[in-house]
């Protein structure tokens, strides 16, 4: 009985959750890298894509993107102007399994 109880102990804490050691790095879409990606638009906004091909939960990519743009921001000054969720996207370079795109201006 104890083999299986340290079995299912150990799929429960390492095999069944995702990866929550996110780096935030910038990245291209297509190398194979999780990361971000960032674009300052013409009316002082930035809009903030944080994508993963490493099994990262949307909560942990959700975090990531708020800790980005409080660093762009100096801080957690910023309006969020939009914020969306993406699933499996696909390229000629690759694809990616989640990510997460907003846009927001620094206040």
């Amino acid at each position: 009985m104890k083999p299986i109880t340290l079995t299912l102990i150990f799929l429960l804490t390492n095999g069944c959750v995702s990866n929550n050691n996110f780096e935030l790095r910038p990245a291209k879409f297509g190398q194979g890298k999780s990361g971000f990606i960032h674009v300052e638009e013409a009316d002082s906004s930035i809009t903030l894509t944080i994508f993963s091909i490493e099994n990262h939960s949307p909560d942990v990519l959700e975090q990531a993107f708020h800790k980005k743009a409080s660093q762009f921001c100096g801080g957690y000054k910023y309006t969020m102007i939009s914020f969306d969720h993406l699933v499996d996207i696909c390229s000629s370079g690759g694809c990616f399994d989640y990510a997460v795109e907003g846009r927001f201006k620094c206040t």
